[in-house]
């Protein structure tokens, strides 16, 4: 009997936590207006913290294993949209992998140790049902870290969207006051604050000393970070200086298409987050309705 509490609370557990890490609360919005109030200038997004210590160790060794592994097999891990996707988010791919392996064997082992655990307190599930769900939680959790890292990807490449279109608003003050181009694009990356600015900084910094032209540092960054916004501005801003065309209208006009782009995102969001809403809603209409319905049908159908 003691097992059987155990392995109950076990589970409880599990799933308590395994929820807490997929569905983290959300910040309430007075958490957030006092996160924008304390803000200063010099305040910059904490990039991903670096492992150390044993976990460097074993992330490195188990992760390039795997790697390798999966290299020979024919199935390299190192595909061109997930690099991408690591790059964005400051991730090693050996870390992705060793993340993916952890988390297959534990999903794969959970069935085991809850099975151990029920047949302590007499009871004993049939094997195949203990084998299936060791093999279903086993490919779920190594498939998990491939969605929770292209989710992180989104929300960076959407963080990075905001930030450019910010650093094109800038880019066209100063050009509007009689500025060159690489000069106001020196100026924006000087202003801004931001993993995204900094990101903006480097390709920038680079064209000083190698005398390219900014736009076409720019364009490589778009294809590392995966952000097509980027490609085209420097695809824009290289036929602007190869054909004389208005360089200020050009990042105008990308600045107003991000800007539009944003507010589309930003009613697509609502209106999913209103149809989420109609189930929960029809579902407590039915219990108000089975609520006072119930004594009367009760009443009704005891006099028979």
């Amino acid at each position: 009997m003691i097992g059987v509490f155990l392995a109950g609370a076990a589970v409880g557990l599990g799933i308590h936590l395994l929820s807490q890490g997929l569905f983290p609360p959300r910040p309430t919005l007075a958490d957030r207006v006092h996160r924008l109030l304390d803000a200063t200038p010099q305040r910059r997004e904490p990039e991903p913290e670096r492992p150390r210590g044993l976990q460097a160790r074993v992330e490195r060794r188990l992760g390039g294993l795997l790697v390798g592994l999966f290299a020979t097999a024919g199935a390299d891990p190192r595909s061109r949209a997930r690099q991408q996707d690591l790059r964005i988010t400051g991730m090693r791919v050996e870390s992705l992998m060793a993340e993916k392996a952890m988390l297959g064997l534990t999903g794969a082992a959970f069935p085991l140790v809850l099975a151990g655990g029920l047949s302590l307190g007499d009871l004993h599930p049939s094997l195949p049902l203990v084998l299936g769900g060791s093999a279903f939680l086993g490919a779920a959790g190594f498939i998990l870290p491939d969605a929770i890292l292209r989710q992180r990807a989104r929300n960076r490449r959407k963080s990075f969207r905001y930030a450019l279109s910010a650093f094109l608003d800038m880019v066209s003050i100063s050009l509007a006051g009689g500025g060159l181009v690489q000069g106001s694009m020196q100026d924006a990356v000087a202003v801004g604050r931001g993993w995204a600015f900094d990101e903006f900084r480097r390709p920038l910094g680079a064209t000083r000393t190698t005398g390219h032209p900014p736009w076409e540092d720019l364009g490589r960054l778009g294809d590392e970070l995966g952000v097509p916004e980027l490609e085209e501005l420097a695809a824009s801003l290289a036929l602007a200086g190869a054909e004389g065309a208005r360089v200020r209208q050009s990042l105008m006009a990308k600045a107003e298409s991000l800007r539009q782009r944003r507010m589309t995102d930003a009613e697509g969001e609502a209106n999913q987050a209103s149809e989420k809403m109609v189930l929960p809603l029809v579902l407590l209409g039915l219990g108000f309705l089975l609520f006072l319905g119930y004594p009367a049908l009760s009443r009704v159908l005891g006099g028979f």
